[in-house]
């Protein structure tokens, strides 16, 4: 008998190496024919974790990419705001349903009366009416006071501005997403909770046992990973200096980064909670995040797959120097995960590429709708 086990450990042991280098080989793969800086990917099943990874942490360095490398997630941050957001509700710190001015009492008749009903759960599903901040030309952006990129709560001066413009409404969406919504969101846990962002984000880290940072990885560790521009037909590393500048702590809606090692772990946690295991948080509270509202719930979208009733939730995260995308279905018992240090629009067109071979090849069969 030991011997067949022992032969059963051999075969199962190639068999799963033998999809590790599948992975790395279709990372390689996508890396040459998009001639990229670098990238990491993986395919997480309710069993096991697949990896790929592929090219270099900055072009013209020798430092290769790892499972640990960490990639800067933009919108994908939201995911885990959202998360953020589950954990202090469960801790009864905050209800879903509070409202900004009884979270916020100082912005309560400073700010404009239709806000006046919305609550964190409006933010956190876009259903907040609060202008985009996504456009950097946008009139939002362009009128936003100086005087909040040195205030000591720049969180806070941020909130009495964006509550003091005219309320964004798309009634044929039935959302308006908007990354000013998302960092409201973001001074709402902080004040219900008692701690700092960067606070939240080490509780977030010590609740999933990962490592999450609030900026871009080489502003952390000068040999992580670097974000590239692609100038005259080449992919240029961009310094941490000269990386997205933002007005104040925009982490909240889209500045944490984290490594596909530790993104699988946090999404293996959501994928089993969707199939009805309880981990960090429960089983409701992740069919809430995902979906809870139709389009987009709570930090994602979310739909159908194809003509079926099977259900997939999803984001992209992009910019300008790095991008990302991440898909998650219980019914296809699968998420996938794609991270890539460089943005144009060719990146757009490998992820979608890339995110389809994945999901083909990985995903559980499709079911017909009866």
């Amino acid at each position: 008998m030991k011997r067949y086990w022992i032969i059963f450990f051999m075969l199962f042991s190639q068999n799963v190496q033998s999809q590790i280098d599948d992975l790395n080989s279709i990372a390689e793969k996508y890396l040459k024919e998009y001639n990229i800086p670098g990238l990491a990917i993986s395919v997480v099943k309710p069993d096991r974790i697949l990896y790929g990874v592929a090219g270099l942490k900055k072009c013209g360095s020798p430092h290769k990419i790892d499972l640990d490398a960490k990639f800067q997630l933009a919108s994908n941050s939201k995911a885990i705001t959202a998360t953020i957001a589950a954990t202090l509700v469960k801790e009864q710190k905050i209800a879903w349903n509070s409202k900004i001015t009884a979270v916020i009492p100082e912005l309560k008749g400073n700010i404009r009366t239709e806000y006046d009903s919305v609550s964190l759960e409006d933010l956190l599903s876009n259903k907040g009416m609060v202008q985009p901040f996504e456009e950097d030309d946008s009139q939002e952006w362009k009128n936003l006071p100086k005087s909040i990129s040195n205030s000591s709560n720049s969180k806070l001066e941020f909130a009495k501005y964006a509550l003091n413009l005219a309320p964004k409404i798309n009634s044929e969406k039935g959302f308006s997403y908007s990354n000013g919504g998302f960092i409201i969101a973001g001074l709402m846990l902080e004040r219900c909770s008692g701690k700092s962002w960067a606070e939240l984000i080490d509780k977030f880290n010590q609740d999933f046992e990962v490592e999450a940072i609030p900026c871009f990885p080489n502003q952390n560790v000068s040999t992580d990973t670097y974000g590239h521009k692609r100038k005259l037909g080449r992919y240029k590393p961009i310094s941490p200096k000269n990386e997205y500048n933002f007005e104040f702590d925009f982490s909240p809606a889209g500045n944490l980064s984290i490594s596909v090692n530790d993104l699988s772990k946090v999404m293996s946690k959501h994928l089993a909670g969707l199939l009805g295991k309880d981990n960090v948080l429960s089983t409701d509270t992740y069919l809430k995040l995902h979906y809870g509202f139709e389009k987009y719930a709570l930090g994602w979208y979310n739909g159908n797959v194809g003509e079926t009733d099977q259900k997939f939730s999803y984001h992209g995260g992009s910019l300008g120097t790095y991008s990302s995308a991440i898909i998650i279905s219980a019914d296809r018992k699968v998420a996938i995960i794609i991270l890539i240090n460089s943005d144009s629009k060719k990146i757009t067109e490998l992820k979608n590429k890339l995110r389809i071979d994945l999901w083909e090849t990985y995903g559980d069969q499709l079911r017909a709708k009866h």
